[in-house]
């Protein structure tokens, strides 16, 4: 067939002189290339196979990856379906590259870890995005059905070494590096399925997703976690901005932090344009740490955050939802976010006396608006004087019985103090309108756009490699076209 094709094709080009068009059946006679073809970047050509067509074949996966091809290189196409049979780990100067639309299945207990010195590329796309989920078949999928997906680095973090909670078997520790930009790759129109670890310790996250000492040349773009114990991990690393983020169906936390994320020292940075959606009786939409063993170590947590939309999934609320929590000796700064149906939006515990709350980052929430529960929630915000200037923005008790964070005083310094630019929106006295539109039963999709603008009528201030904007939370008001479309889902099982 391919060989009477050419010909055919060839005999009919002396009657038809500079004609383009493909013959019927070239395209099933000449099989598209699957990307081995680079881009400029580097990365894979996009998938050309059909949804339907792509994973065909499902291969196992080594537990080590030491091999590639002359530049080091390990390519996972879109035709395959790769399987995750246990603990998989990338060897030290290769680089693996997934094409886009490319699915990884995973067994229980099974995770991939791309260890320092090497690299991801996994560039995806709106319509084929790579998706990392449990082998288990549909409807029997869990949370924490497999490990998760770690990437390392030789930027800095305060540990001596680090190793994730509960260390899998074959784990290696990371130690504290030194390079601020070292890149551990791309993840782009990524989803994380599925995965994560129930027993995670005090402090540590048992995340889906796990950073640990990635630099600013690292790039982590529209990216998903889904139905985890823990969504997003970043331990330490040099000044990169994760940007779009989804954290959705979490039980814990959905995005967190440790070992000196985002310290100035490093660079800063941290995270625009995220939105964490728990279940009921989850814990933090973002979670703030700093060393469980040691708060006040360096370099010191200090993430800036902003565009943040924290929502958890009404319908059993118990109140301990909360927006953002900072603790272990967290610093940061939560700016232009929306706060809605939580129990509370902000609270800072367990730091252990830290003394430099003076410091311009010292823990702060600005430019937000908290409409914490809905009217539809029998819930008690935790707010302390109902229908006050303060109601609907769950701030802790004033004062606090038991002091959990050394005094600080999480309504008088962010909630009265007009130089945050924050607003209350108490959910019986509906005074900002910024209900989401189809927020928040499980099963998505979800519609995380306001119905009208949560505009703050102040810019955020421009940090290095962050937008500025004047909207509160992850999307502007009415927006047309928003950035979560086409590449996340939301599957129940």
């Amino acid at each position: 067939m391919r060989f009477t094709s050419f010909f055919l094709a060839a005999a009919l080009s002396a009657f038809c002189a500079g004609c383009t068009e493909l013959l019927p059946g070239d395209q099933e006679a000449f099989p598209p290339d699957l990307g081995m073809a680079d881009m400029s970047d580097g990365s894979l050509a996009p998938c050309p196979l059909a949804e339907d067509a792509r994973g065909a074949t499902t291969v196992d996966v080594p537990a080590a990856i030491t091999e590639g091809d002359a530049s080091g290189r390990v390519d996972w196409t879109c035709d395959t379906t790769y399987r995750l049979t246990g603990p998989t780990v990338v060897a030290s100067d290769l680089e693996l590259r997934i094409q886009s639309g490319t699915r990884i299945v995973a067994d229980e207990g099974a995770y991939l870890y791309v260890r320092v010195g090497s690299r991801l590329t996994a560039r995806g796309e709106a319509s084929a995005p790579i998706v990392f989920t449990s082998s288990a078949a549909v409807g029997e999928r869990r949370r924490n059905g497999w490990r998760g997906l770690f990437l390392a680095g030789r930027a800095p973090h305060n540990f001596t070494s680090y190793t994730p909670a509960d260390a899998p078997s074959g784990f290696a520790a990371v130690p504290s590096g030194t390079d601020v930009s070292w890149s551990c790759g791309t993840l782009e129109y990524v989803r994380v399925e599925f995965a994560g670890i129930t027993n995670g310790s005090e402090g540590d996250p048992g995340a889906a997703l796990t950073l640990i000492g990635c630099g600013s040349e690292t790039t982590v773009d529209f990216v998903q976690t889904h139905a985890t114990e823990d969504g997003f991990g970043f331990v330490g690393g040099g000044g990169f901005v994760a940007r779009h983020l989804v954290a959705s169906a979490y039980r814990d936390d959905g995005i967190e932090w440790t070992g000196g994320f985002g310290a100035r020292d490093n660079g800063g940075g941290g995270i625009q344009y995220a939105v964490t959606l728990g279940i009921a009786d989850s814990g933090n939409g973002v979670q703030g740490n700093n060393n469980q063993n040691a708060v006040n170590a360096t370099p010191r947590s200090e993430a800036f955050v902003s565009n943040l939309t924290a929502a958890a999934l009404v319908g059993g609320l118990t109140g301990e939802e909360t927006g953002v929590e900072f603790r272990l000796g967290s610093l940061g700064v939560v700016a232009n976010s929306l706060f809605t149906h939580l129990g509370r939006g902000m609270n800072v515990g367990s730091v252990l006396r830290l003394d430099d709350f003076s410091r311009d980052l010292a823990p702060a929430v600005s430019g937000s608006v908290f409409v914490v529960g809905a009217a539809s929630d029998d819930i008690n915000v935790d707010v302390p004087f109902p229908g006050g200037p303060q109601a609907g923005m769950g701030m802790d008790d004033v004062p606090e019985s038991p002091d959990d964070d050394g005094g600080f005083d999480e309504y008088r310094s962010i909630g009265i103090n007009d130089s945050f630019n924050n607003r209350g929106a108490n959910p019986t006295i509906f005074d900002v309108n910024v209900a989401l539109g189809s927020c928040c039963d499980f099963g998505g999709p979800f519609d995380f756009v306001p119905t009208q603008p949560a505009s703050i009528g102040t810019r955020t201030p421009v940090r290095p490699n962050f937008d500025s904007t004047d909207y509160a939370g992850a999307f502007e008001g009415n927006d047309p076209a928003p950035w979560d479309r086409g590449w996340t889902d939301y599957p129940a099982n």
